[in-house]
C-alpha cells in the first residue's frame, strides 16, 4: 500500500495520480482543516515494481487549482534470494575440515541489497562476526569451540531486502561445499612387534 502525506490549503480537494510509467491509479482526497494531507492505504497492487511517480494538485473551495506537486518512491515486492553460498574453514591441512580453534567462514552473495547484515548461525551458535565487504556480498565467521558437536557443520542464514521483504532462510550451500568439525585427536594402537618379542 502507498500513503500520501503533506500539507495544503485547508479543506481543498486533492486530486492525485500514481504511475509506474505504464499503469496508473487516480483518485481524490481532502485536505484536513488543519492543513494536513493524509491519504493512507492506497492499493498499488496493479502497479509494477520499480519507481512510482506521484502527481498531486489541489483545488480550493473557490475553484482555484494549484501547481501540481510530484514525488517518487520505490515499489519492491520481490522476495530476495542468495545466489551464491559457500562454506569453508581456515584449516591449513584441508579447508573442508575444522578442528577446535579453526574459523569457519560462510561467504554469500544476495540477489539485491539487504536491509542490514544477515543473521547467521554456524554450528548452532551465532556467528562471531558478519560483515559486508562490498556490494551484495557478505561474510560470516565463527571460531569452533571444544563444546561444539562433531560432524558436518550446519548453518542458517536469515535476511531481508531493503524493502523488508524477508527471504527464505538458507541452510545449504549453492556449490556443494561443506565443512566437517573434527575435535578428536588421532590415536594409534600397535599390534606388532609383540611386547618382549625378540627381533632377529
Amino acid at each position: 500500500a502507498v500513503a500520501i502525506s503533506g500539507t495544503g490549503e485547508p479543506n481543498a480537494i486533492v486530486a492525485y495520480k500514481i504511475t509506474d510509467g505504464t499503469n496508473q491509479i487516480t483518485s481524490t482526497g481532502t485536505v484536513a482543516g488543519s492543513g494536513a494531507i493524509s491519504i493512507p492505504d492506497i492499493d498499488a497492487s496493479s502497479l509494477s515494481d520499480g519507481t512510482l511517480t506521484l502527481i498531486a494538485n489541489l483545488t480550493d473551495s473557490a475553484g482555484n487549482t494549484g501547481v501540481s506537486g510530484t514525488d517518487t518512491s520505490i515499489k519492491d515486492t520481490i522476495t530476495p534470494t542468495l545466489n551464491q553460498v559457500n562454506i569453508s574453514s581456515n584449516n591449513t591441512n584441508n579447508n573442508s575440515y575444522a578442528k577446535t580453534g579453526d574459523a569457519v567462514i560462510i561467504s554469500l552473495n544476495a540477489s539485491e541489497p539487504l536491509s542490514g547484515l544477515p543473521a547467521v548461525t554456524i554450528g548452532g551458535n551465532n556467528a562471531d562476526a558478519v560483515n559486508n565487504p562490498s556490494g551484495n556480498s557478505y561474510n560470516a565467521t565463527r571460531v569452533m569451540q571444544a563444546g561444539d558437536t562433531q560432524g558436518i557443520i550446519a548453518f542458517t542464514i536469515s535476511f531481508s531486502d531493503a524493502a523488508n521483504n524477508p527471504g527464505t532462510t538458507v541452510t545449504a550451500t549453492t556449490d556443494s561445499s561443506s565443512v566437517i568439525y573434527d575435535k578428536t585427536n588421532p590415536s594409534v594402537t600397535l599390534t606388532s612387534p609383540n611386547g618382549g618379542e625378540f627381533l632377529k
